[in-house]
């Protein structure tokens, strides 16, 4: 196994990180077997192949590339994505650092120094995940360390495995499975997935969520994020502010 895998484990889950390929979850599995984020990828392949990776300091695609950097300017990023655009922000492309673990927790931090060409803005980002009971759940703080306000919208982007008459459930309102290459905006607190009793439950911190159904995996993406999906992030964070989102993963 690659000493750069970081593995956590309790007595109900296994869960997998890989620090330098995005500070990424590579996948979780129960211990009977079931797979809850699935890396069909491998470890370090692209993010897109893993099991859940950070979106910060914006989600989605940002239209043009363009982004707002005060006094009526505006400065167009270079594109991140293969076949063009810029998506997701800076930290799921850059590696991260362990900062401490135990055998059920790690904390990854990532540093930004400002680019005009990346993102014009110095911040740093601290991500904590853990395991407990039948839970993982993984927070993501983002810190404006510039001397300017910054925009941010930060958000996670867990790949949950599914199978055939798997059904979303957004609280108590069954929600239709989006196409393959299509996503929907869903506002609620709690999304489940699973059939005949056996069930994925989410939550998170903050709404609304992004469903998303990839074209290319058997797999549904179930994205909290703090608004501004597909759109230049229209949160200020203030010099030294903080914001924060979390999803709590728990398997029935």
């Amino acid at each position: 196994m690659s000493a750069d895998i970081v593995t956590l484990e309790n007595a109900r889950l296994r869960l997998r990180v890989v620090p330098s390929n995005g500070g990424a979850v590579l996948d979780l599995v129960t211990h009977s077997g079931q797979v809850i984020l699935e890396a069909p990828g491998g470890p370090h392949g692209p993010p897109q192949g893993l099991g859940c990776f950070p979106m910060t300091p914006f989600c989605g695609r940002l239209p043009g590339g363009l982004v707002e950097a005060g006094q009526g300017s505006t400065i167009v990023l270079d594109p991140n994505l293969a076949q063009g655009g810029v998506a997701h922000g800076v930290g799921w492309l850059r590696p991260w650092r362990v900062l401490s673990q135990t055998s059920s927790a790690v904390v990854l931090g990532f540093d930004h120094v400002a680019s005009r060409a990346v993102w014009p803005w110095r911040f740093e980002c601290r991500q904590l995940i853990r395991l407990r009971g039948n839970t993982a759940a993984i927070t993501l703080r983002t810190r404006n360390l510039d001397e300017t306000s910054m925009p941010c919208a930060s958000g996670l982007h867990p790949y949950l495995a599914v199978s055939a008459g798997d059904a979303l459930v957004l609280d108590a309102t069954p929600l239709a499975d989006p196409q393959p290459g299509e996503g929907v905006l869903a506002e609620g607190r709690c999304l489940r997935l699973g059939r005949d009793g056996h069930e994925v439950r989410l939550q998170s911190s903050a709404g609304p969520w992004m469903v998303y159904r990839p074209a290319d995996r058997a797999a549904v993406c179930l994205e909290p994020h703090r608004g501004g999906f597909d759109q230049a992030p229209e949160i200020a964070l203030e010099p030294g502010a903080e914001q924060m989102i979390s999803v709590q993963i728990a398997v029935g």
